[in-house]
This record gives C-alpha cells, structure tokens and sequence, in this order.
C-alpha cells in the first residue's frame, strides 16, 4: 500500500523527548508503510512494512528499532519517488504558501527529478517565483558534464551548484563537535566529509564554474568546510561565492576565517528562537558553553563575514525569523530591525550569482514584499510587476 510520510517531527517538545521505535508504529499502523522524518531531514524512524522497502545494503538503518539516519531521511525522495503529478501539485502548494509569507526568490536543493518539476511549471507559465536549484553531491558529475555553469538559466529558474554535508544535525545528535554531546558522552557527532574530501569537490566545481554549498553546523564540520573551501579554491577571493549552511556554532577563531577567506554564510535565525533558549534542546544536548556560541549573528556582522538569512523551512517565514534576529534569545547576538530585513533582501546577493533582487533601483527586478509595521506581517506580493499575494482585509 501507498507510503505515508510523517514530516516536521521535533520530539524535543514532547514530554518523552524521543522518537517512537519501529515497534510502537507497528502497533498504530501494522498494514501500511510509515515514517516520521524529524524537523530537520537528518533523522527518521520507520515501521516494519517501510524498512522492508529499503534495501539491506543501506547505510544508517537499525531495522530492529527503526531509526535512520542522515542517508534514508536526506534522500528520502530518491528511495521513495513521487509521481510526477504529485511533485507538480506540491510545487503549487508551496509556492501559494511562499507567496502569502512574502517569499518572492529562494534557494533549493534536490535531484534532477525535482529540478524537471520547476521546470514544468517553467514552461507553463505556472512558476511565480524566483529559484536557484542546487544539485546534491550524487548528482555533481552529471551537472559537470553537462557543462552548466552557476547562473545558467532565465529570470526565473538558475543552476545553482552542488550542495554538500559536513554533519548532520543537533537534533540527530549527527552535528560534528570538537567535544562530545553533553546527554551521550562517547557520541561527537558525524562527520560526513573531511576537509580533502571538500578540498577534492571544491576544485572539480571551481574548474566546473560551479558554486558549492557546505552544509556545517558543528565546531568540528565547520573547521572541515572552512579547510575543504581554502584548499579548494583555484581564484583568490571566492568569485563563486562558496558558502557555508547554517554555521550554528563558529568559534571565534573560525569567524575570523570566513571572514577573511570571504566564505559566505547561510544563516537562519529561526534555529535559534526554536532551539536556542536557554534550557532548549541546543543547551540540553551540548551544555552551557556551546549554547551561548549558537547562531551568533551580530558577531559575524562586526567580523565583517558576508552573510544572508534563509529558513531552512523551519519554518519558512522570514517575519518569523526577523523577530527571531532581533529577539535573539543571547542578548549579545541580536541585531536591529533593519538589518533584518537587509540580510532577508538584498544580503542575499552575497549568497548566489543572482544580482538583480533585493533592492528596489532601476533595472532590478520588480519583486516587492509590503509589511505591515504593527503587527509586523505580510500584506502583499509583487512577482515581475505582478500581485501574485494580497492579504484579504476584513469589512
């Protein structure tokens, strides 16, 4: 029967704090394969007619209690493939949602199946925002092959590059640190890719023309992305704009590093109004000192690191993570209203080979998000001189 895929999991709210097992989804849903993937892609547990779909050979599958992680979760899409017509109708869901939240333009990443399914809407004149459609490391030769460079494309759908994982996540206790998790002691997190192995993709995509995305949000996974960047690069001072993901917990040594080496910085600041309070689930795992070096914002912009907000889709809303910047939960780390909203707009020039967004001057584009200022929220969209959103106001 038809798999049913439970998404958004965060057990750190619940009273138990963990995942059910592969028994306790058996007894709910004995006939019908099922999995709940964690908020945060990098962990997932699944009943037993769901693990008898994946094959034996798969890496990161306990098949007695159920869970998988980082390659099953990660690449779930690819292990269960959907339709084309679903793909197609999530798509249009998506971007309804996107557009009520004032999000005109935004960094993807997927396979090639994915990229086919923005390119339909492409072609029927369906696509109303902006994306720049980065490939995972499976897909990178085939991208290199085809010899499209980043930017390649039209106003509204670009190549963007190759997007890499250094870690995983806090949440899957997968994050890379230097020391261990504080609640399991023998566990330092995983490293996914050293630095050679970084070093060997950067340079492929820097003779490719191919901008590379590093995914690292331990201290550990960081210092491999900034030493995998600087010893890949072929050009001084990054044309490409290889950037790091998320860089949640920097020292202050590895700040000064990007800073210097010009790595750009993908941060989302809703991870830390989720997940950064204090005793959230940042502090219960990794303890007192840690929690206060997560998503230090403020101090990237004295460094002087160039750097742009995202949301990873947790959640998607950049009002919620412009209130989640200026009320950081670490007093040090907040940053001002308007530069908020500058790392939500036109920062993200930094990020991308997209250079026509952002700011509203002569021969940018004509995509325009209205605020309300009290309450601070959406009240239209402008997509290419279009209104694609207009909230409905109340008699």
């Amino acid at each position: 029967s038809e798999l049913v895929v439970f998404e958004g999991v965060d057990e750190s709210r619940w009273p138990e704090r963990r995942l059910p097992t592969r028994q306790e989804l058996d007894r709910v849903v004995p006939r019908r394969p099922v999995i709940l993937r964690r908020i945060c892609g990098h962990i997932a547990v699944a009943n037993s007619r769901a693990l008898q779909m994946i094959p034996e050979d798969v890496e990161g599958v306990d098949r007695r209690g159920g869970l998988m992680v980082e390659e099953v979760p990660i690449h779930l899409h690819e292990y269960f493939p959907p339709e084309n017509i679903e793909l197609d109708e999530a798509l249009r869901a998506v971007q309804r949602e996107f557009h009520s939240l004032g999000i005109g333009t935004i960094h993807e990443f997927g396979n090639f199946r994915y990229f086919k399914a923005y390119e339909r809407a492409l072609r029927r004149g369906q696509l109303k925002m902006r994306v720049y459609f980065s490939f995972y490391q499976r897909d990178a030769l085939a991208l290199m092959k085809l010899g499209m460079e980043s930017g390649f494309g039209n106003d509204f759908l670009k190549i963007g590059g190759i997007k890499l994982f250094a870690d995983g996540s806090v949440g899957a206790r997968t994050a890379a640190f230097f020391e261990p998790y504080t609640d399991e002691h023998s566990n330092f997190g995983k490293l996914l890719m050293d630095a050679r192995q970084i070093a060997e993709v950067v340079r492929k995509a820097e003779e490719a023309g191919l901008q590379v995305f590093v995914h690292a949000i331990g201290d550990r996974a960081i210092e491999a992305a900034i030493d995998g960047i600087a010893r890949g690069l072929l050009t001084k001072g990054n044309p490409l704009h290889h950037r790091i993901e998320h860089f949640e917990f920097p020292t202050k040594g590895q700040i000064e590093r990007v800073a210097e080496l010009d790595i750009r910085i993908s941060m989302q600041p809703n991870f830390a109004a989720q997940w950064g309070t204090p005793n959230g689930m940042y502090f219960q795992r990794l303890g007192h000192e840690r929690w206060f070096r997560n998503n230090p914002i403020a101090k990237l912009i004295e460094h002087g690191v160039k750097l742009a907000f995202g949301s990873d889709a947790m959640p998607p809303s950049p009002i919620f993570g412009i209130k989640a910047a200026i009320d950081h939960p670490i007093q040090p780390y907040r940053i001002s209203l308007e530069d908020a909203i500058r790392l939500y707009t036109e920062a993200a020039d930094h990020l991308s080979l997209i250079q026509d967004s952002g700011r509203i001057t002569p021969g940018r584009f004509a995509d325009l998000a209205i605020l309300n200022e009290d309450p601070l929220e959406v009240v239209a969209l402008m997509i290419n001189g279009e209104m694609v959103f207009k909230k409905e106001v109340a008699e």
